[in-house]
């Protein structure tokens, strides 16, 4: 008895490790990603921005689909619209919340977070990502709708990984309020913010089995 124990403990042990390490490490290739948004302006059209510095990891299981340890790092003072002078006006306390310093976001406030903490896979391909996003510091639940466009071996022996990410948060819920009426009706800028990622991961050899 005491040996059949050990037996199932021992398989147990192993199903787990052999479970733990089929998930491949994955990091976010930033040269072959985009990190976009678009907001609504004059209730009639919209402004799309991106942040050119950005940063994420995660594992990832290519045959169940399943993801963990996903983390992303934004940062703020990257923001690029097209317009500096409106990219100047996004990084003081009316947007971003932030004091300018030497035209850079002071650092306790310069970065967005993101920490999944659920994510859902269906038919074997990870479908929707729920976690928590910081910014300005305040911490809410977003939820991401993923399209996962599968992996391929580059030229080079690298293995990647193919994603697309879009989700939508209130600036009001991170307590970015600023706006200004319409004689006509309606405000400048809208409070919905559509988040569209596009990215490519690079795999982690040394984990891949």
């Amino acid at each position: 008895m005491k040996i059949q124990s050990i037996v199932i403990a021992g398989v147990t042990f192993f199903s787990l490790m052999s479970s733990v390490f089929a998930s491949t490490k994955y990091t976010l290739d930033t040269s072959h990603s985009t990190v976009g948004f678009k907001v609504p302006h004059l209730m009639i059209s919209s402004v799309q921005g991106r942040f050119d510095k950005f940063e994420g990891t995660f594992s990832f299981d290519e045959k169940t689909g399943k993801v963990d340890d996903l983390t992303a790092k934004i940062d703020l003072d990257s923001v690029n619209t097209n317009d500096p002078k409106r990219d100047k006006h996004l990084k003081n306390e009316d947007f971003f919340g932030v004091r300018l310093k030497d035209d850079k976001l002071v650092e306790n406030k310069r970065w967005m977070t993101f920490t999944a903490t659920k994510v859902d896979v269906k038919n074997k391909k990870p479908n929707t990502i729920k976690g928590d996003l910081t910014l300005n510091g305040v911490t809410k639940p977003v939820t991401l709708a993923v399209n996962y466009k599968g992996t391929v071996v580059d030229p080079w022996g690298n293995s990647r990984l193919g994603f697309e990410a879009t989700g939508k948060l209130s600036r009001k819920d991170y307590k970015i309020t600023w706006n200004k009426a319409l004689e006509t009706g309606g405000v400048v800028v809208g409070d919905e913010v559509t988040i569209v990622i596009d990215g490519e991961a690079i795999a982690d050899k040394s984990t891949i089995k």
